[in-house]
């Protein structure tokens, strides 16, 4: 078998890689753990991240940096819009930037891919 590095194996591939050093309730186990590490780390790229903890991060090489789009909780309403260093928040809907509310903006969340089609 090919080396591939641990983290880029799916568990199917772990499993089969594991199969000779473990015996069954080993495997169940590994297998139970590796799922929780995944759900942690799936959790954690899907959480709804306080301001005050971190800003969203910029796209670099550009002229006028900004975020990639991004929810954005105001006034405990979600609505989509962007990051900027020379704006803060934007929200679409309004097209202007919101300073007045920036202190009522209390978390934001990356928005997910789009599912990519088979073929």
């Amino acid at each position: 078998m090919e080396n591939i590095p641990i983290e880029k194996m799916t568990i199917e591939r772990l499993q089969v890689e594991m199969a000779s050093c473990l015996d069954a309730n080993e495997m169940a186990l590994f297998s139970c753990v590796y799922l929780q590490t995944e759900n942690a780390a799936l959790k954690e790229q899907h959480r709804w991240i306080p301001v005050a903890e971190k800003l969203p991060d910029l796209i670099e090489g550009v002229s006028h940096p900004i975020s990639k789009d991004i929810w954005i909780i105001m006034d405990g309403v979600a609505y989509k819009g962007y990051y900027s260093e020379s704006c803060r928040f934007m929200i679409y809907s309004s097209y202007q930037p919101v300073h007045e509310y920036q202190d009522k903006i209390t978390h934001w969340m990356s928005i997910p891919e789009l599912p990519k089609e088979d073929g």
